[in-house]
């Protein structure tokens, strides 16, 4: 039987506001102090230089409350508020036309950039000392029985001395994201009228975020594929997520555009951009548990590892052409627009197992939704169970009650996905992409001949392509950019091999035995995106003073 962290399939949390207002936002103060200076110097009439530099200053005027449970318990002060050192923010720049003139002009910069301080995040570490506001958790993983079911919103258990505290976190040394980043492009007249243009830009990661469990320990290997299993800290707290940072991670852009303008009013214009960005946290939350809960790992919860982006645009091509002219006092713009682009990375999980016998997280952290998946390396490495399998392995039967499914849908699904299945390794976060989209975008505007102001029609049409064809223009994803086609069950007591669950079968209507389908064909990890699948038309009217 399964036993210990592996049991997840029960667990009830509630939270709740202590005082007499518990309608009462969190509120605390904070202010950043900023001043840049910069100089432009033009060295000759061919080549200038700006310099410039930014310096910050974060304040905090409240810390958060202490709570004498999580300083017993896991030895951290909740009363923290994160750094409030002076950050410097060089940066340089050059424009240099070689043999003066427009025909070309070569331009780059590099400097040390910040955006706008994520307050967001570090609220959680006001909000969730356990002191205003308690949020508990009782789980059967942790022994803690569960009440029963209430439909009463106004009566809900509080739990009391038996449920665990969920608390949030922030390192004193916390410094806001940050990166280096430096472009170099090159601007130039060719052949036929056309300008063309060639950059590249690179970020590299000072600070960045990054969020830990505190009541987190590794105790052990999984006996799947050595990744470390955990174990709590302290039962008196459920979950300990810790804001820190961390300095990996990068990007790099290339990008190169031709454009053509006529003297007759068309424009025609092109691009490509490719790019590879690699992070080691990607926070897409504002929630602190949800941030660490729902962050891929390859098992490591504690060491930063990295991998692609979520957020990484692979590849990207736009096609433009515009006509503007004149039919008497009136002024007519047409355009099209296409857009191709890769669609965005997803990564491949491995649910827990068997609600019947408690569910297997595979690195025991009591979160089913964050590990990456185990490639076991060919078909003939792992026994795959069908999703309605209630009973574990038997000497005579890996699948228990049901029978064996044909373990090379497992490789077919992966291959589909661009995953070698022959290689045997943890996946890392993000190695899938979801399926390129194409749209083709219209616009016309109406000049009126007004001359106290400049009046316009507009008229736009987006997705075109889907109004001509319903099967063009669709817009396919992978929701939250995840998916979890199997589930582990354990090791097979025979072979030894790795026993995968299929997380959904459907069997031929009046079988439980002939496979139809299921989260392992390939495709259905897609969904058609709704909105942006549609053809859409806007009429607008435009004044300008």
């Amino acid at each position: 039987t399964i036993t210990g962290r592996g049991k997840i399939n029960c667990e009830y949390r509630i939270s709740y506001a202590t005082g007499a207002d518990p309608r009462r936002p969190t509120t605390f103060g904070a202010e950043q102090f900023g001043l840049y200076v910069n100089d432009q110097w033009h060295v000759n009439n061919n080549l200038t230089v700006t310099a410039g530099l930014r310096a910050d200053k974060p304040r905090f005027n409240d810390t958060p409350s202490f709570n004498p449970i999580v300083q017993t318990a896991l030895g951290f002060n909740t009363a923290t508020h994160p750094a409030e050192s002076l950050v410097f923010s060089p940066r340089l720049g050059f424009n240099w036309n070689p043999g003066g003139g427009t025909t070309q002009q070569v331009r780059g910069g590099i400097g040390v950039f910040a955006g706008r301080a994520p307050y967001v995040w570090v609220s959680n570490a006001y909000a969730g000392t356990g002191v205003e506001q308690i949020a508990l958790a009782c789980r059967t993983v942790d022994g803690c029985a569960v009440p029963a079911f209430n439909p009463d919103p106004a009566n809900q258990p509080k739990l009391g001395a038996a449920g665990a505290l969920s608390v949030d976190l922030i390192d004193p040394h916390f410094k806001f994201p940050r990166v280096l980043r430096t472009t170099l492009g090159y601007d130039r007249d060719l052949f036929l009228g056309i300008r063309g243009t060639v950059e590249v830009l690179y970020s590299k990661t000072q600070e960045d975020v990054y969020y830990q469990n505190l009541n987190d320990k590794q105790t052990g290997t999984s006996p799947l594929d050595g990744r470390p299993t955990y174990s709590r800290v302290s039962s008196s707290v459920v979950d300990a997520t810790f804001l820190t940072n961390t300095t990996k991670g990068s990007e790099k852009t290339a990008t190169i555009q031709l454009t053509r303008p006529f003297s007759n009013g068309i424009t025609l214009s092109g691009d490509y951009a490719h790019q590879k960005a690699l992070s080691a946290f990607d926070a897409t939350s504002s929630r602190a548990i949800s941030n660490w809960r729902f962050q891929h790992n390859m098992g490591d919860i504690f060491t930063a590892a990295l991998g692609t982006s979520a957020f990484q645009q692979k590849d990207r091509i736009s096609l433009n052409g515009t006509y503007d002219f004149h039919t008497g006092p009136f002024g007519h713009t047409f355009g099209l627009y296409f857009n191709a682009q890769s669609g965005r990375p997803y990564s491949l999980l491995l649910g827990p197992g068997l609600t019947s016998l408690g569910s297997l997280d595979v690195n025991l952290d009591t979160n089913g939704s964050n590990d990456l998946l185990y490639v076991p390396g060919g078909a003939d490495k792992v026994i795959l169970c069908p999703s309605n399998t209630t009973t574990a392995a038997t000497a005579t039967n890996p699948c228990g009650n049901r029978t064996a499914l044909n373990s090379q849908l497992l490789s077919d699904y992966l291959t589909f996905a661009g995953i070698n299945p022959n290689k045997a390794r943890i996946l890392n976060k993000y190695e899938s992409f979801e399926p390129w989209s194409r749209k083709l975008d219209f616009h016309y505007g109406l000049t009126l001949p007004i001359k106290v102001m400049h009046t316009e029609v507009d008229f736009d049409m987006l997705n075109l392509m889907h109004f001509i064809s319903k099967s063009d223009g669709n817009v396919y994803f992978v929701s939250n950019q995840n998916v979890t086609p199997v589930n582990y069950i354990g090791q097979d007591p025979t072979t030894g091999k790795p026993i995968y669950r299929e997380n959904s079968t459907t069997f031929v209507t009046g079988s439980t035995t002939v496979r139809n389908f299921g989260s392992l064909t390939p495709g259905r990890q897609y969904s058609i995106a709704d909105l942006s699948s549609r053809w859409q038309a806007r009429l607008g009217f435009r004044i300008t003073y």
